[in-house]
């Protein structure tokens, strides 16, 4: 019996680690998701405490798995130059 317990604690801390990086990896996907899917526009931006909002009035932007963003602006569209990743933070 004594031995059955380390083995069984060592199962259990693999499955619990196993399950919470699933869960983390599902997390992710859903985060994702929610920004890829669809168009986004700015409707507040402040740089240094400058309000330049009007900078992107117009434009809708479109958020890609691959990490690039295109800003579309009176059918004109532009894609980014820097890239974008999405991070799920728990508080």
């Amino acid at each position: 019996m004594k031995r059955a317990y380390p083995v069984f604690l060592t199962i259990s801390l693999v499955l619990f680690f196993s399950c919470k990086k699933y869960v983390q990896q599902q997390e992710k996907k859903a985060a994702l998701a929610v920004i890829t899917d669809g168009f986004w526009y700015v409707s507040g931006y402040q740089e240094n405490g400058v309000n330049i909002t009007s900078s992107f009035s117009g434009y809708l932007f479109k958020f890609d798995a691959n990490s690039t963003v295109t800003g579309t602006k009176n059918s004109v569209s532009t894609q980014g130059y820097g890239q974008w990743i999405s991070s799920v933070n728990r508080s």
